[in-house]
């Protein structure tokens, strides 16, 4: 009995606390200059900052093996629908765009960016985070009323 408690626990608190980077895709580390870099490597990554014109954005930074990335995904995936035209929301996988995710000093993942329509970040939740909160962010920033 002992055990299965203990495994529960840790099953939250890992999905509370989101995830660390599998130790076989580290990212290196970020930067010291606190500009961001023009161009980012990948295709995946130049879409992703190119695509967003005059919108705010929530970039989610998640990858494929993370479990709360895997339960933050259909969220994410909702919000898009939701405020598609008004919000560009992306979701970004730390092992095809590890540049990208250096660049913002993801060290967590899921990692919730929140960026202005100038491209300046905003702020940050890491872990995985309800529809709810995510929708009061949005109001906090002024994304919407």
């Amino acid at each position: 009995m002992r055990v299965v408690t203990f495994t529960l626990a840790a099953a939250v608190m890992l999905a509370a606390l989101g995830c660390g980077t599998a130790p076989e895709t580290a990212m290196p580390a970020a930067s010291s200059d606190s500009t961001k870099p023009g161009s980012p490597a990948t295709p995946a990554a130049t879409a992703a900052t190119q695509s967003a014109g005059n919108l705010p954005r929530l970039w989610d930074f998640a990858a494929t093996w993370c479990p709360p990335c895997g339960e933050q995904k259909p969220i994410i995936e909702e919000l898009q629908k939701e405020f598609a035209g008004k919000i560009d929301i992306k979701s970004i996988d730390v092992d095809e765009n590890k540049e990208l995710a250096s660049e913002y000093e993801v060290k967590a993942i899921p990692t919730l960016v929140f960026i202005d329509a100038a491209g300046k970040e905003l702020s940050r939740h890491v872990g995985l985070w309800p529809k709810d909160s995510i929708l009061a962010q949005f109001k906090v920033h002024g994304f919407t009323e």
